[in-house]
């Protein structure tokens, strides 16, 4: 059996078009969603519709609950688009069919010996997994395992091996086999805002009946993306939020686009570089 197992699509309808014109390809089973449907990206109601159609089984990942709840955790830029994102669902005439798909989303979801969820096996929503992770947050997170976890969150794919109790990681995996004695815990990588430094094609991996792991990276048309983000009402939105706006001059970021408050020029120019 084949799985295509996709995550963090952050509204960015041309990535996900693409990644699933690839798994069309691949002769796919069936497709998991790992969350983070919204935020970020302007067409939160295409890719919700999408996904429901092409990706029923689905977990809720933290922009998900961010919506239908508040950014809990967020920084002063996630919580800003997080917050523009809510308005611009809750009024529209179409919002309450996205907000019917992000409240069904459970937390995790098993099927026998794999585990699928947003950010980790120990924290469903917010915990991240990565290269620099220390050893005893991993040790948590593979006692939680039996043995396969696929996770996202980070937006980066990393592959994580335990033998022995001892687990290891993979910085730039492609097609990884899995022995049936480890434990593994996957992170998909990003169809919707990759964060590889330069490499802004969409990722997702194909699990070949649970012996054989395999990373799949999609071009996607970037540009048609950045001209939704540059005409979204974004930046007009934050204009009229005051307590927002004052939260984000607080802040500490340096980053030119958000000190001009060009939350959108910023978005476009993170989906550009890949980062």
């Amino acid at each position: 059996m084949k799985r295509a197992i996709i995550s963090d699509v952050h509204a960015n309808l041309p990535a996900l078009e693409a990644a699933l014109e690839d798994i069309a390809t691949q002769g796919a089973d069936e497709i998991i969603f790992l969350g983070d449907a919204v935020g970020y990206g302007p067409n939160w109601l295409e890719v919700t519709q999408m996904l429901a159609e092409h990706a029923p089984k689905a977990v809720m990942g933290n922009h998900d609950c961010a919506v239908i709840n508040f950014p809990f955790g967020f920084n002063e830029v996630a919580a800003v688009v997080a917050e523009w994102t809510k308005q611009e669902i809750n009024q529209s005439e179409e919002g309450e069919r996205t907000l019917q798909y992000l409240n069904k989303l459970p937390d995790a979801l098993e099927e026998g010996e794999i585990l699928y969820v947003h950010a980790s096996p120990i924290d469903s929503m917010m915990v991240y997994i990565d290269k620099d992770t220390d050893d005893d947050t991993l040790k948590k997170n593979f006692d939680d395992i039996e043995r396969l976890a696929f996770v996202g969150h980070s937006h980066k794919p990393l592959f994580w091996e335990e033998e022995e109790g001892i687990p290891t990681h993979c910085l730039s995996p492609s097609t990884e086999d899995l022995k049936p004695e480890h434990k593994y815990m996957i992170n998909v990588g990003s169809v919707g805002q990759p964060r590889e430094g330069g490499d802004s094609r969409a990722c997702y991996v194909i699990l070949h009946d649970a012996n054989k792991v395999e990373y799949r990276k999609v071009e996607y048309n970037v540009q048609r993306h950045i001209d939704a983000l540059n005409n979204s009402t974004i930046n007009e939105w934050l204009q009229g939020q005051e307590k927002w706006v004052e939260k984000v001059h607080e802040s500490e970021t340096k980053d030119p686009f958000i000190s001009k408050l060009d939350f959108a020029g910023y978005l476009a120019h993170r989906i550009e570089m890949g980062k």
